[in-house]
């Protein structure tokens, strides 16, 4: 079964009542097969760091909720480390590393979340992803 993710911005308490479908959900940035995993590698990649470096999110749900859901609260870190992207060589190298050759479907995904990443920055917003199988 493939995973769904969506990027979106709000607040905690709008995160955790996200569905995917719904209103709100026409806003956010959504693809298939990716997990809260890979977007950790993405922010230690953005970084020049490996993986293991302290990159891992931290999950908004408590523990036990029921899977196959998954919050989380993208830290300021990465969400200032993705804003900063501003190259697009730099960008396309990193979708590259991101997903091994990657090709422009990826390209626009990552393009898609720097947008998000400023304008989170820029209202104040929480950035978080939403992943369900």
């Amino acid at each position: 079964m493939s995973t769904i993710a969506e990027v979106f911005l709000g607040t905690d308490e709008e995160a955790q009542r996200h569905q995917i479908g719904s209103a709100e959900s026409r806003k956010a940035v959504s693809m298939r097969g990716l997990s809260g995993n890979d977007f950790s590698n993405l922010w230690a990649r953005i970084q020049r760091a490996t993986p293991d470096e302290g990159y891992a999110l931290q999950p908004l749900l408590p523990a036990g909720e029921p899977k196959p859901l998954e919050l989380f609260r993208f830290p300021e870190g990465f969400v200032s480390a993705l804003a900063g992207v501003n190259n697009e060589a730099w960008v396309r190298d990193l979708a590259g590393k991101w997903f091994d050759g990657a090709g422009d479907h990826m390209i626009a995904v990552l393009e898609a979340l720097i947008k998000r990443a400023r304008q989170a920055q820029k209202t104040g917003q929480g950035m978080y992803l939403y992943v369900i199988e």
